[in-house]
C-alpha cells in the first residue's frame, strides 16, 4: 500500500468541500416508484476535478432478470467529525443534500475503476416526503443487497492507524485460514501473546506495540457497530471494507477477529487499549454471515440476543434490521407483527416482536431482559427487552458454545402457556410456579466486582458444611453447590454440562491463588493506576482470559477470611492439580454483572444485579430458565431477569410441581 494514494484528498488536494450548486438549480424530488417491487439505482457520472458529485438516478424492478450490475453501499449516515454536516450532489441535473459521509464516499469511489451503478439508501429512497415508500423499501433491502454484485462497506477516511491495522488483520487472517486447513493445529494460548519469539514466528508484531493499538483503533470505528450492517453483509455475495481508497475483504477482517477471539487475546487487548467488546462485534457479524451462507435457520431470538451490541439511530431499527435475515430461507410470509412500520413507536415495535416470539412457543426472548439499571426506554413493560441497549451481561440462556439456544431445561418439558388480552397489550399472562423467595443477596455494588470478592460475600451468607437443599443427590454438600453456582454449572472452555466433579480442583486453585493475591495486596498496597498502566512491561501483565488484576484492584474488600473458610471446607482437594484460570474465566462469564443470592429454603442462585430480598424465583411453563420477579400489591408482577438456580435447571422440580401451575400477570 505504501506510496499509493490513500484517499481522494491526496488525488484532488484542491477539492472544494464548500462548493455550492449553481444559482437557480432546482431541488431534486423523487418520482414515485411504479411497482411494489421497484427500486432505484444511481449511476455515478463524476469526472476528475468535479467539486460536486454528479449522478443519474434510474428506476428498476427487483423482479427483472436484466438488472445492470451494481454495487450496494453500507455506511453510517453521519461522519464522526461532521455529524450534522451536509453537502450537495447533482442528481439528474438537480441538487440533493446528502450527509458529508455519503458525499465523501462518492468523492473517493469516483477515483476507482469499479462499476458505476450504485445503491445508496440515502439517495435511492425518498427519505423526506414518502414514509410509506421508506417502509416498503426496507422490506426489500435484503434482496437489494443479495442481488448486488458486491457490497462496499464504507468506514470513512483512513487515518494514521488504518494501513497498520489492515496489515495486522491480514497476518491474523492467514493464521486462522492455516489453522482451518489442518485439524492438528490448535489455537495459541493467551500467554503466547506476550511471547515475542512466538509472535515473530507468527509474523505478528510484539505486544504491546503501536501496531496492536492501530488494530484496536481500527475496529473501534462506529461503522462496525451499525445494526443494518448485519443484514447487509450476510445478504451480499461479497463485501469489501473501504477506508478512503484502502480496501480490505471483509473475510480478512472476520478471519482475523475470529483468530484473536479464539486465542482469547481479545480480553487483554480490550483491557490494555480500553475498547471493550469490539472483537465480539466483528465475530457476531461473521457468525451471522456464516450461518446465512450455510443456509442455517437463524432464529429471531438468537439474532436479537447476539446483536445487542450494535447501534442504530432509530431504536426500532434494531428489530427491523434483522427480520428479513431471519426469514431469508423461509417460504413463510412476514408475520404482521414483524412488518416494519415507522408509524409505530419503539415501545410498540419492541412489544410486538416480543409477543410474537412468545406466541411461537418459546420464552427464550425473555432471557434478553436486561437489568433495570441498563434500560433506557422506561415505558417498556418489564417483560419486553430494551433492544436499543446492550444488556451488559452474558445471556445465561445462550451458552458459550456457538450458535444455539440450548443447555438448560428447567421447564421446557411443558408447553408455553400464554394468555393475551386484545384490550391490554401491555400485560402478558404466563403459567408459572413460584419456587421460593430471596432471603439474602450480595450487595449490588459487588455485581461488577472481582469474582473473588463476590465469592467472599457469598460464603458469608451460607453454611458450606451443610447439605444442599436443592440437590437431588442425598447428602450433596453445600460447598459443591456453591462453587458450581458461580459457573452456572458450565464450562466456558468446552461443551461439558454439567461440569465434571474434577473442576473442584480448578476452584481450589482459584481460591488459593486469590488468597495469595490478597496477601500480596495488603502487604504492598499497590495503586490502581500503577496496575493499569498499559505501558508497563509485558511481564507485569497477568493473562488469564479476563481482566483479573483490574477486578482485584478495583475491590478493596478483605476477602482473605472467606477464602480461607472455603479452603477448609474443601478438605483434601489438591489445588496443585487445578487450573485457576479455567474457573475464573467461566465464573467471570456467567456471574459478572450479577448478584449471588440465597432463598428461604436454601437454594443458591446468581441473578440480576438489582435482585432484592423478598423477590420471588419462578419457573415459567415452557421456559429454559427460572426468573426473578417482583410481585406488586396490585396483583401484577414485574420480571427482574433470568437467573441460574442450582438444582432446578434440568427439570428437577417438574414432577413435584405436577399441576400446581398458576397464571402470573406481568406488566
Amino acid at each position: 500500500m505504501a506510496g499509493e494514494p490513500r484517499s481522494a484528498k491526496e488525488i484532488f488536494p484542491n477539492l472544494d468541500i464548500t462548493a455550492t450548486v449553481p444559482p437557480k438549480t432546482s431541488k431534486f424530488v423523487h418520482e414515485p416508484l411504479s411497482s411494489p417491487t421497484g427500486f432505484r439505482l444511481i449511476k455515478l457520472l463524476s469526472e476528475e476535478g468535479d467539486d460536486i458529485p454528479r449522478c443519474e438516478l434510474t428506476h428498476h424492478d427487483l423482479e427483472s432478470t436484466k438488472l445492470p450490475p451494481y454495487t450496494a453501499v453500507s455506511y453510517t449516515w453521519s461522519d464522526d467529525f461532521r455529524p450534522n454536516d451536509h453537502r450537495p450532489i447533482l442528481v439528474n441535473g438537480k441538487y440533493l443534500n446528502v450527509s458529508y459521509n455519503v458525499w465523501n464516499f462518492l468523492q473517493n469511489y469516483r477515483c476507482t475503476k469499479m462499476q458505476r451503478f450504485l445503491w445508496i439508501d440515502q439517495i435511492c429512497i425518498d427519505q423526506v416526503y414518502n414514509k410509506s415508500e421508506r417502509t416498503q423499501q426496507i422490506q426489500h433491502m435484503y434482496e437489494i443487497y443479495a442481488r448486488a454484485t458486491m457490497d462496499v462497506f464504507w468506514i470513512g477516511e483512513p487515518d494514521e492507524h488504518t494501513e497498520a491495522a489492515m496489515d495486522v488483520l491480514s497476518a491474523l487472517s492467514e493464521l486462522e485460514q492455516t489453522r482451518l486447513k489442518s485439524s492438528d493445529i490448535s489455537y495459541p494460548s493467551s500467554e503466547d501473546l506476550l511471547n515475542p519469539i512466538f509472535m515473530h514466528f507468527c509474523k505478528l508484531p510484539p505486544f504491546p506495540s503501536e501496531r496492536w493499538e492501530s488494530l484496536m483503533h481500527f475496529i473501534s470505528r462506529p461503522a462496525f457497530q451499525r445494526a443494518w450492517i448485519i443484514q447487509e453483509i450476510a445478504a451480499a455475495r461479497e463485501t469489501y471494507v473501504f477506508a478512503g481508497l484502502l480496501m480490505l475483504p471483509f473475510s480478512t477482517l472476520a478471519f482475523g477477529a475470529t483468530f484473536v477471539s479464539n486465542c482469547r487475546w481479545d480480553t487483554l487487548l480490550h483491557t490494555v487499549y480500553n475498547v471493550p467488546g469490539r472483537f465480539r462485534t466483528i465475530t457476531a457479524l461473521k457468525n451471522c454471515y456464516v450461518r446465512h451462507l450455510l443456509k442455517q435457520p437463524q432464529s429471531l431470538e438468537l439474532l436479537l440476543a447476539s446483536t445487542r451490541r450494535f447501534k442504530s439511530t432509530r431504536p426500532e431499527d434494531k428489530v427491523f434490521a434483522l427480520v428479513n435475515l431471519h426469514l431469508a430461507h423461509s417460504e413463510t410470509p412476514t408475520p404482521d407483527l414483524l412488518i416494519p412500520n415507522y408509524d409505530k413507536s419503539e415501545v410498540e415495535v419492541f412489544r410486538d416482536v416480543t409477543r410474537h416470539l412468545i406466541n411461537q412457543g418459546s420464552l427464550d426472548v425473555l432471557s434478553g431482559i436486561e437489568d433495570q439499571s441498563f434500560r433506557e426506554i422506561r415505558e417498556l413493560p418489564s417483560w419486553v427487552p430494551d433492544y436499543s441497549v446492550h444488556q451488559g451481561v452474558s445471556i445465561l440462556c445462550m451458552p458459550p458454545t456457538e450458535g444455539n439456544l440450548t443447555l438448560y431445561s428447567a421447564a421446557v418439558a411443558r408447553p408455553v402457556k400464554v394468555t393475551s388480552d386484545a384490550d391490554d397489550a401491555a400485560t402478558l399472562t404466563l403459567a408459572g410456579y413460584k419456587i421460593d423467595r430471596v432471603s439474602n443477596v450480595s450487595p449490588e455494588y459487588l455485581a461488577t466486582a472481582a469474582i473473588s470478592a463476590k465469592i467472599d460475600a457469598g460464603v458469608r451468607m451460607v453454611d458450606l458444611g451443610a447439605t444442599y437443599r436443592g440437590s437431588q443427590k442425598p447428602g450433596a454438600s453445600a460447598v459443591n453447590a456453591f462453587w458450581r453456582t458461580f459457573l452456572g454449572n458450565v464450562n466456558l472452555h468446552g461443551t461439558s454440562y454439567p461440569v465434571p466433579d474434577s473442576w473442584v480442583d480448578n476452584f481450589a486453585a482459584f481460591v488459593k491463588e486469590e488468597q495469595a493475591a490478597c496477601a500480596r495486596q495488603h502487604a504492598s498496597e499497590p495503586t490502581q493506576g500503577n496496575m493499569q498502566d498499559p505501558s508497563s512491561p509485558a511481564g507485569d501483565l497477568k493473562i488469564t482470559g479476563s481482566p483479573r488484576h483490574h477486578d482485584t484492584i478495583d475491590n478493596l474488600v478483605d476477602s482473605s477470611s472467606g477464602l480461607e473458610l472455603i479452603l477448609r471446607s474443601l478438605g483434601n482437594v489438591d489445588a496443585e492439580k487445578g487450573d485457576s484460570s479455567r474457573y475464573h474465566d467461566t465464573a467471570h462469564y456467567v456471574s459478572w454483572g450479577r448478584s449471588f443470592y440465597v432463598t428461604e429454603s436454601g437454594y443458591f442462585g446468581v441473578g440480576p444485579r438489582s435482585t432484592r430480598v423478598g423477590d420471588t424465583v419462578v419457573l415459567l411453563s415452557g421456559g429454559r430458565m427460572p426468573f426473578v420477579i417482583r410481585e406488586g400489591e396490585d396483583g401484577n408482577s414485574r420480571i427482574v431477569g433470568e437467573t441460574y438456580l442450582h438444582g432446578v435447571m434440568d427439570g428437577e422440580l417438574l414432577e413435584e410441581i405436577g399441576d400446581s401451575w398458576a397464571d402470573i400477570n406481568f406488566v
